[in-house]
């Protein structure tokens, strides 16, 4: 069975990159709804 390994790698490296980006997405909402809420609670005190 012939196997294409630089078929495969770029496969990985597109999902790895899906998965990061992805990560970065719920990382960014994350920190954009931290930063909501401390200055909610500044403009609070």
């Amino acid at each position: 069975m012939d196997f294409d390994f630089s078929n495969f790698y770029w496969t990985t490296a597109d999902t790895v990159t899906a998965l990061v980006a992805a990560g970065g997405a719920m990382i960014g909402l994350s920190i954009d709804r931290i930063y909501k809420r401390l200055v909610a609670a500044k403009r609070g005190a």
